[in-house]
């Protein structure tokens, strides 16, 4: 009897865990709201702890091999062709074939500095699918009349959903530092995601 209570009393644990857990996974899920939708595209945002400057996610459907969507991401060199607002960039150290040192500066609106930031690539290959992070580097001279970024964390998921098709997933949270109001930040902060994407697309031919 003690060990049929016993047994019972472990199953109500399990289940009730495993709700919690579907639970917290679930409002984690909706936590991101849909602001902008199309091409292919989907663009949401969402609040994050000790920052007024909403995260990024963009959802992207590609209709090329995965190989071809990481060739243009790491192309640096293309950056401006693409990226909505970038300034330029510039290649600094290719360390290997999945490691690379880049310098981006994004051009704002005047009176509005223009930023800037180093940054290093890491890719790391998996089963079906590939992340690329990139993390802000420190110790690199200051470049004219541009405010370095201190804070800023980007991800790529690549999935293979084919040999013809690829299932993108970017996220991006940045302090834009300085004295930019985070309100009028949050007001554009999908466009730039949107216009970039859709440029890549473009020039991917996926449609």
């Amino acid at each position: 009897m003690e060990r049929h209570q016993s047994t019972h009393i472990i199953t109500r644990y399990i289940v009730t865990a495993v709700l919690l857990f579907l639970s917290v996974s679930a409002n984690a899920q909706t936590d991101w709201k849909l602001q902008k939708s199309g091409q292919g595209l989907k663009v949401y945002t969402k609040s994050r702890t000790g920052s007024a400057v909403k995260s990024i996610r963009v959802e992207i459907d590609f209709d090329v091999p995965i190989e071809k969507v990481l060739d243009v991401i790491m192309d640096v060199a293309s950056f401006p062709l693409w990226i909505y607002q970038c300034k330029e960039a510039t290649l600094v150290k290719r360390i290997n074939q999945d490691q690379l040192i880049y310098h981006h500066v994004t051009q704002a609106p005047w009176p509005v500095a223009d930023r800037d930031q180093y940054s290093k690539f890491i890719v790391t290959h998996h089963s079906g699918y590939v992340t690329v992070h990139s993390e802000i580097l420190s110790g690199f001279p200051l470049y004219k009349d541009c405010v370095r970024l201190q804070e800023s964390h980007a991800n790529w998921t690549l999935t293979s959903l084919d040999k013809q098709h690829t299932k993108g997933v970017y996220t991006l949270s940045f302090d834009p530092a300085g004295n930019i109001p985070a309100w009028l930040i949050n007001l554009f902060i999908t466009e730039g995601p949107y216009r970039s994407f859709t440029n890549m697309k473009k020039r991917l031919g996926s449609n």
